[in-house]
């Protein structure tokens, strides 16, 4: 029953814990669920929350690959600005420096734009040169083909694919001074 379950992932929605905007997000990845235009307006509530949100971004991430090619223009401009215009700095520490901040909202709007362009859907101009010099200025940041760059946390173990890849992550330095700064 189509319309029963959009309505039940538009109640799923309605619910202000991170578990049922997850299931209102996965149900909308599937095809002739929920609408482009609603998903967008869920994503702009609670000033864009859960679009930024950890918490939802492995559903956010699949939203766009999945979804992202039959936004309506309305709802892809809509979406476009929203990214574009970072996520809110309430949602970070306090005491990030300057630096720290501009890289994490380069790297988190860089993200967004590059899964959606992943889904087919042709970028706004605004958004498609702010990626272009994203990418130009970060050449190192490139989709991840396992689609870790989706979750807030990866392991890799001995024999996986990836975990050459990674091994530079998980050890630590060896120099005391070293060790500190990079435990902190």
């Amino acid at each position: 029953d189509p319309a029963r379950s959009t309505q039940i992932a538009r109640d799923w929605f309605s619910h202000p814990y991170p578990i049922f905007k997850r299931l209102a997000l996965f149900a909308a990845s599937h095809d002739y669920c929920i609408t482009p235009d609603q998903w967008v307006e869920w994503l702009v509530t609670d000033n864009a929350w859960w679009l930024w949100s950890v918490e939802t971004k492995r559903e956010t991430m699949r939203l766009f690959v999945l979804q992202g090619h039959v936004l309506t223009t309305q709802a892809q401009e809509k979406l476009e600005e929203l990214i574009l215009s970072g996520p809110p700095r309430n949602m970070f520490h306090e005491d990030l420096d300057p630096e720290e901040w501009k890289r994490l909202v380069d790297r988190n709007v860089w993200l967004r734009l590059a899964k959606l362009q992943s889904s087919g859907v042709e970028l706004g101009f605004v958004a498609s040169e702010r990626l272009a010099k994203l990418s130009d200025n970060h050449p190192e940041w490139r989709l991840a083909n396992n689609e870790r760059d989706e979750f807030s946390h990866w392991f890799s173990m001995t024999g996986d694919p990836d975990f050459q890849d990674s091994r530079e992550f998980i050890i630590a330095p060896r120099k005391k001074d070293e060790l500190v700064v990079w435990l902190r």
